[in-house]
């Protein structure tokens, strides 16, 4: 998965590889006052939400260049 140590922080991956802006937009949700640290795909769109709400998860893959798109 992808999050980050803190708003404002670098978006880390669960291997510990920088995220790259270039590969998809995060878009930051501010309808929740939680912190928004980890990183969700809905509606082909990622967006940071808070680490504690319940989200399906990706399984692990090798590493390849997806648009978000491709999620539908």
């Amino acid at each position: 998965g992808l999050s980050r140590n803190g708003s404002g922080k670098v978006w880390l991956w669960t291997d510990g590889a920088l995220y790259s802006p270039e590969l998809f937009e995060i878009i930051v949700d501010f309808t929740s006052l939680r912190s928004r640290d980890c990183m969700t795909i809905l509606n082909g769109k990622a967006f940071s939400k808070d680490c504690k709400e319940l989200r399906r998860c990706a399984c692990e893959r090798k590493a390849a260049i997806v648009k978000p798109e491709s999620f539908h």
